[in-house]
């Protein structure tokens, strides 16, 4: 942070510049008041990008080592001193005036020393390095490393007393360790650490009480001795600054520190943020080792209950079978109706075998009111009429509702059989719609004292994919579709990028990305919008650009457009990485961030997504070549017997017109066995050179 310092007399004022200055005399119009009398307004300095300028007011002259500036100013380097008539400013980067024998304040890396005396000294950092490797590969926790790094520092630099310190974000530091009494929340030992945290700077002060970066002490306060504060970066290049700090103190009357000792320090602290961040690398790799270990065993629990479920679905499918052939011959409401409850359940257990789990769910489309209306009459009358009910339907509205894709009706039973099955016979069931803020609600009217109906699990969760909202008050069921939303713009031609951040400063590195993947850039709220969406080819999630971005993942990962999509947080913090892919992200970026980051990681998403692809086809292909040997074996053995059968009986009975077309059925299915079996078995050829080609 920059100041600004003049002279009053023998005192040295000094101003921290966080903002645009007017200096003057007037206090009406100046922010920096001159120490003489001079014109009300002289000068303006304001902040551009990382730089300073200074330009005059009002006519005034500024002279920068004897030349004068022109209308437009300059910009200002460290320690360029500006005189504006008698009043002498003195612009510089750190704290102005502080005396190099007892006070020390660089933001750099500081001098080890050199010669025979460096030789104890780099000794003891190559100690620290060593023992530092050994805690590591013994998975020692850092702040564990950190503690003993600071009794080291104490010991080796003769300190008194030491302190680890740790800070939050927007939050005041605590103590995490200390060595010996130390009065960390005395001033002015205080403020001259704040004072090192805020202005990232390492700090020597030999005589605290007289240090002009620290708050006075009242009198009476204990004894300070010299200091050093060295404050500490954990996650390097996260641009929230120190994480904590290293302050050393010795007691009063002790020998001053020196800029090697202080540059020993930082070299401690260094090594403490090294062997955190070498530590987040072990355990974001043991955690990576981990989950490959749980998702190895999730994938074979799955293909068990997969294997189990497909043979509880056949036999399923093989019951209804012969219950639908059962009713064929049955007649009247009473049969529709159970006919109309056997084809649903039929067609469920189709779509569950039919199903690839790795697959998005299906898409939704905009239905009609007049649609749905329709749909629920031709599901529901054939039983209202066997219980001897009436639906009075009123003429749907001309309107569109969306619903998402899946078995939309089939969960509806759950509600409307129930309610149907508690109603006395003859009672009128009126229904009709009525309009609400992006919702139109289909109402049922019951009698009063009607028993309340609820869906059960499944049902609640295909109504939450497909939009579907459900209320239960005396007298009335009333289920709720949201409104179909209009598709703004022209078709997307390229696959999309979604974004989601409130940084309007990132758009720009964002775009280049996009582009250079070839990808649109779709801007998108914390919040999901409400579908239809074009499909997403990756969606990042910015972590400082949402106010939850826990949240914000379960939400867009429980979307139905976003259920397959993989997601990149950006700007997220190390330790946060497992709850991320808890949550529903593919993957994170803890570093700061750049172009070349960003783009080489969205092309390893893409890649990754097409693996995945390529992945789920080799399976479904597996899963086909098995069902062709299943059927080749199931088929082939009744096949022979048949076979076998019509030859007796055409050389019993040759005129047989009927045999011999049996006979040429009996060959067809068996060529399609035989297509089948190459299906099953693709096979290879041998070439001229050693080389084997899979023959497709």
């Amino acid at each position: 942070m920059p100041f600004l310092s003049w002279h009053e007399g023998p005192q040295l004022r000094r101003l921290r510049l966080e903002g645009a200055r007017v200096l003057g005399t007037d206090p009406m119009r100046a922010t920096v008041i001159a120490p003489m009398v001079g014109p009300a307004v002289q000068a303006m300095i304001q902040s551009e990008g990382i730089h300073w300028r200074i330009r005059p007011l009002d006519g005034m002259v500024i002279r920068r080592e004897g030349e004068m500036l022109s209308a437009s100013g300059t910009l200002l380097g460290d320690g360029d001193v500006l005189n504006l008539g008698a009043w002498e400013i003195r612009f510089t980067h750190r704290f102005p005036g502080l005396d190099p024998e007892r006070f020390l304040e660089t933001s750099g890396s500081l001098p080890l020393p050199s010669g025979t005396a460096a030789v104890a000294p780099l000794r003891w950092v190559a100690g620290l390095a060593q023992r530092l490797e050994q805690g590591l590969l013994a998975e020692e926790d850092p702040t564990a490393l950190a503690k003993r790094l600071v009794e080291e520092a104490c010991s080796f630099l003769a300190a008194d007393s030491g302190l680890h310190l740790r800070q939050a974000p927007a939050a005041p530091w605590r103590v995490i360790h200390r060595v010996g009494a130390v009065m960390e929340d005395q001033e002015p030992a205080h403020s001259l650490v704040t004072h090192a945290l805020t202005e990232e700077v390492n700090l020597l002060s030999n005589d605290p009480w007289l240090d002009p970066r620290a708050v006075r002490a009242p009198l009476g306060s204990p004894s300070l001795g010299p200091m050093l504060v060295a404050p500490v970066f954990l996650v390097e290049g996260s641009g929230d600054g120190p994480e904590g700090a290293f302050v050393l103190m010795r007691r009063p009357g002790a020998p001053a520190f020196t800029a090697p000792d202080l540059s020993l320090l930082r070299s401690a602290a260094d090594l403490a943020a090294l062997a955190y961040r070498l530590s987040l690398v072990q355990r974001r790799l043991l955690t990576h080792a981990e989950m490959e270990s749980q998702i190895l065993h999730l994938r074979r629990d799955l293909e068990r209950q997969d294997d189990r479920q497909g043979h509880l679905l056949a036999a399923l499918r093989g019951s209804l079978a012969r219950g639908q052939a059962l009713l064929r011959n049955l007649e009247g409401a009473p049969a529709e109706a159970l006919r109309m409850h056997f084809t649903a359940m039929f067609h469920l257990v189709e779509d569950g075998m039919a199903t690839d789990p790795g697959l998005a769910p299906p898409p939704g489309r905009v239905w009609r009111l007049d649609e749905v209306q329709r749909q629920i009459m031709e599901a529901w009358t054939p039983l209202a009429e066997s219980l001897g009910l009436v639906i009075a339907a009123e003429a749907a509205p001309e309107a569109q509702v969306w619903l998402g894709g899946g078995p939309v009706l089939e969960a509806l039973r759950s509600l409307l059989d129930a309610l149907f099955l508690n109603l006395p016979t003859g009672t009128s069931l009126p229904m009709r719609w009525s309009e609400e803020p992006g919702r139109w609600c289909l109402d049922f009217s019951v009698p009063t004292g009607t028993a309340r109906v609820s869906p059960d699990a499944w049902s609640r969760g295909v109504f939450a994919s497909s939009g579907v909202e459900w209320r239960w008050s005396e007298g009335r069921l009333t289920l709720a579709f949201r409104v179909a939303p209009q598709v703004q713009g022209d078709p997307v031609e390229r696959p999309m990028l979604g974004l989601v951040t409130e940084d309007l400063g990132l758009v720009g590195i964002f775009q280049g990305a996009a582009d250079a993947a070839d990808l649109s850039l779709f801007p998108l709220e914390e919040a999901p919008p409400s579908p239809p969406l074009p499909p997403f080819e990756i969606l990042v999630v910015d972590a400082r650009g949402v106010t939850d971005v826990i949240a914000c993942l379960r939400d867009y990962r429980g979307h139905p457009t976003f259920a397959t999509t993989p997601i990149l947080v950006v700007r997220a913090k190390e330790l946060d990485g497992p709850e991320l892919l808890a949550a529903g992200a593919t993957d994170w970026l803890a570093e700061a961030l750049h172009w070349e980051s960003l783009h080489h990681r969205l092309q390893a998403l893409r890649r990754h997504r097409e693996l995945q692809k390529k992945g789920r086809a080799s399976e479904r292909l597996e899963t086909v070549r098995q069902m062709a040997g299943t059927l080749k074996h199931e088929i082939n053995n009744p096949l022979a017997v048949i076979s076998l059968q019509t030859e007796l009986l055409q050389r019993k009975f040759p005129d047989e017109p009927k045999l011999a077309k049996i006979a040429e059925q009996v060959q067809r299915i068996q060529a399609l066995m035989q297509v089948l079996q190459k299906m099953r078995e693709p096979g290879d050829e041998d070439y001229p050179g050693g080389t084997n080609i899979l023959r497709l």
